[in-house]
């Protein structure tokens, strides 16, 4: 049986915010019906004890940890090569050679890179024999686009080089890989807009909802006052989208 190789910035347990909830039940799908090898980033201490859970299911896993202070240094060498700056922020040596090991000595069919910073693994003429599918979920070019609009001075300067720089390798990545899956069919029809070349490969995977678990007739104890009629709005604060939200 081909084995998958699935990639992802984030180990994806517990989870408990949008990125890791998505990566997590993808990967859960995939283990129904193939041995994944999963190799990801951890970047921080509380979800040391998601390794064990996740080493329960996967056939391996390889994780290294990051330090963001650390890996922002390391972004700025994007400024002297031309890339976009969350590229280097993801490079890591150990991986690569990890990566090259795992696709030499297992039986892949399949990469999935999670997050476009991880197709950079996948990527170049010794990966033409697998299938390659990147899920971008959102397009992240076009969310530093937004930040630049936001913004002003040096910072408006930085997030509109990042969305330019991003979108280029967006691109590339689509041209390489066989196919693209986005979180929803706007993002879609987005990337659609800006690579009309390879519309044939833009899906849209859309995430789906516990019906069990999220039953509205099942009895839970409301945590609100009664009467009352609240809001609830989920969701990390250091993400701009949500603030705006």
């Amino acid at each position: 049986m081909k084995e998958i190789l699935f990639l992802a910035h984030r180990l994806p347990f517990p989870p408990n915010r949008g990125d890791k909830i998505r990566s997590y039940n993808l990967l859960q799908y995939l283990l129904e019906k193939h041995p994944v090898h999963l190799g990801c980033f951890i970047d921080d201490p509380n979800d040391e004890p998601g390794i064990a859970e996740l080493q329960a299911s996967c056939t391996s896993v390889y994780v290294r940890r990051l330090q963001p202070a650390r890996a922002r240094v390391r972004s700025l060498k994007g400024l002297l090569n031309a890339n976009a700056l969350s590229l280097p922020f993801y490079a890591d040596r150990e991986f690569v050679q990890w990566v090259t090991q795992t696709v030499r000595s297992r039986n892949i069919g399949s990469i999935i890179a999670y997050s476009s910073p991880m197709a950079q693994y996948a990527m170049g003429t010794g990966y033409d024999g697998f299938r390659r599918i990147m899920d971008f979920v959102d397009i992240d070019s076009d969310k530093w686009h937004q930040y630049a609009k936001q913004t002003a001075g040096p910072r408006r300067w930085l997030y509109e080089r990042e969305a330019k720089m991003l979108s280029r390798y967006e691109a590339e990545i689509v041209r390489q890989f066989d196919a693209v899956t986005f979180v929803s069919e706007n993002e879609t029809a987005l990337f659609d807009r800006l690579n009309p070349d390879t519309k044939e490969k833009h899906f849209t995977v859309c995430n789906g909802v516990d019906a069990d678990f999220f039953d509205p007739d099942r009895p839970y104890e409301s945590p609100f006052a009664p009467g009352s009629d609240p809001i609830v709005f989920t969701g990390v604060m250091n993400y701009w989208p949500n603030v705006d939200a």
